[in-house]
């Protein structure tokens, strides 16, 4: 393997958390190591081993296709218009390629791409899905420079404690994600770090829509997930974190569990005084874990829904059917 390809897979891979770098050893490469094992020597042994037999690193490259494209995202909602979903449901693949050709895009639809990483700053178009009447999905990949704390350099001189920082080259992703079925879109922007960050993702989401693919999004709407955080407090489907609200003359409250494990729910007082306000306070802020439930979700997920933003957040790594079950119900709640 060359060298740049195996800075590029190191930084992946540093990206990952231990235990998922330990599940996927075990799981997915059937290695057995031992789990005491740092994260830094679990990111050695895969990079070897990839580098011994191309069919880890097919298997690794699937994986962390899955992994990035649902993992750590925020994510903006919107309707379609009407025109503009039953236009395009009407456009086959040799129209879209032609589109695509005119503005000098020049991939083919439904290619499967190996993981790279842009030579520059910014994104670079990546691959292009498109199932005719159903789905239609646009990939950017976006070279970043991430700064992370190396604890095995950490080390004590005297009275005193040095922490050791270093940096590595990792990806984002940008994915607009629209079903031509129902005229939901998702933009999805993944591991972004700032407000700046997934701003300028979704503005050049929209921008792509407008100049390549001629549709303009002024006629479409904002899910209004703001509707949903209230019903999702109630729905006995998550345990609630953290619930803001806000009055039509700027009053804000707060109310904060001590943990997960309690939830707003859970704690009387709280409970009681979310309810008590609910008709005089427009609902803001949600930080919600959704309960396992049964085929549906084997864990608890992550999620924060921001009115300000207008955007919802799903933590750590998941798979599609995870993200898309919780953008469904949040959808249910807003409606």
């Amino acid at each position: 393997m060359e060298a740049t390809n195996l800075k590029i897979w190191t930084g992946l891979l540093n990206s990952l958390t231990k235990p998922t770098l330990l599940s996927f050893v075990k799981d997915e490469m059937q290695f057995e190591v031992s789990s005491e094992l740092n994260k830094e020597d679990l990111v050695k042994f895969v990079i070897k081993k990839i580098s011994e037999d191309e069919a880890l690193l097919d298997l690794l490259t699937d994986y962390m296709n899955d992994l990035e494209a649902w993992g750590r995202q925020h994510i903006f909602l919107y309707r379609s218009d009407p025109k503009d979903r039953a236009s395009f449901r009407e456009l086959k693949e040799k129209d879209l390629n032609k589109m695509l050709a005119d503005s000098n895009i020049n991939l083919k639809l439904n290619e499967y791409k190996s993981i790279f990483i842009p030579e520059k700053a910014g994104y670079e178009i990546y691959q292009i899905d498109f199932e005719e009447d159903k789905r239609f999905t646009v990939f950017w990949v976006q070279r970043k420079i991430v700064r992370a704390r190396l604890d095995d350099e950490d080390f004590i001189e005297g009275d005193i404690e040095y922490h050791a920082w270093g940096t590595y080259v990792a990806r984002g992703l940008l994915i607009l994600d629209w079903n031509l079925a129902t005229g939901q879109m998702m933009i999805r922007i993944t591991q972004a770090e700032t407000k700046d960050t997934y701003d300028v993702g979704k503005k050049y989401a929209l921008q792509f829509l407008n100049n390549v693919m001629g549709i303009s999004i002024h006629n479409w709407n904002f899910q209004d997930i703001r509707k949903s955080i209230a019903h999702i407090k109630d729905s006995g489907e998550v345990s609630t974190k953290k619930y803001n609200q806000e009055t039509l003359a700027g009053g804000k409250q707060s109310l904060q569990a001590r943990d997960k494990n309690t939830g707003v729910e859970k704690d009387a007082e709280l409970n009681q005084a979310s309810k008590v306000l609910k008709d005089k306070y427009a609902s803001t802020y949600g930080n919600f874990f959704w309960l396992e439930k049964d085929d549906k979700l084997d864990k608890e997920i992550h999620t924060t829904i921001d009115s300000n933003t207008r955007s919802l957040i799903v933590f750590g790594l998941q798979d599609e059917e995870t993200v898309r079950y919780i953008i469904g119900r949040i959808i249910h709640y807003s409606n």
